[in-house]
């Protein structure tokens, strides 16, 4: 069994997290970045509830080197890749994220929901605007800065900030999860393990498993905060 965090396109790994989604919502956003260590960075971001920025986003490092000017909602390209039903969603999505929801809660649970798909999805993920990469990245570690846009382009509102990466250095993974346990039934294997610890700067998002070295998983296993 092992536990990855990002589809990087020169390893094949893959980016999720579900609980830091309810956290996200509540420290002002996240952002992460990892590195491939060839010059390639994978970037993932999401905005708290209310601050979704109309314009989209820029992206930058921490010396200020402009890497996108815009990074918007419902790509035409991106949108191609997804299932109809997915891309008609997204593009319902700006008015419904763009007006205040008399019922906190169902905002609150709707906003988890958009969460979970972004994070087990990065084609959806990079159709709603929250997911770039980044090629050809000078060695060195850097912050990535995802800047808020209004509706004119112009910077404004939510800037979130990822923890430092080097561009020519790997992100490790997080080690597989511990005590895993297998019951077997007439039906299957039914499999368990004990929750990731903690990364926020880098968290542990998903589980896939495999099996003699090849996945089983149809999708990757969005983690829990319990078992």
């Amino acid at each position: 069994m092992k536990r990855v965090f990002g589809k990087l396109a020169a390893i094949g790994t893959l980016l999720l997290f579900a609980p830091l989604i309810c956290t996200a919502q509540q420290n002002g956003g996240a952002a992460f970045a990892a590195s491939d260590g060839r010059g390639n960075i994978q970037l993932l971001w999401f905005p708290p509830a209310q601050q979704w920025p109309a314009g989209g986003w820029s992206v930058t490092d921490s010396s200020g080197k402009m890497f996108i000017p815009h990074e918007a909602m419902g790509d035409a390209a991106a949108l191609a890749a997804l299932p109809i039903e997915d891309a008609d969603t997204i593009k319902r999505l700006p008015d419904v994220l763009g007006k205040p929801q008399a019922n906190e809660k169902q905002q609150q649970n709707f906003i988890n929901l958009l969460g979970l798909r972004v994070f087990s999805d990065l084609n959806f993920a990079r159709a709603l605007g929250l997911y770039a990469t980044l090629a050809n990245v000078s060695p060195g570690a850097r912050a990535y800065v995802i800047q808020g846009l209004d509706a004119q382009g112009n910077p404004k509102g939510l800037k979130l900030v990822s923890q430092p990466v080097d561009a020519s250095q790997a992100t490790a993974l997080p080690p597989s999860p511990d005590g895993v346990q297998a019951t077997v039934d007439e039906s299957g294997v039914s499999l368990s393990w004990n929750p990731p610890a903690e990364n926020r700067a880098l968290p542990a998002i998903s589980c896939v498993v495999e099996r003699n070295g090849s996945s089983i998983s149809v999708k990757p296993f969005v983690v829990g905060t319990q078992w």
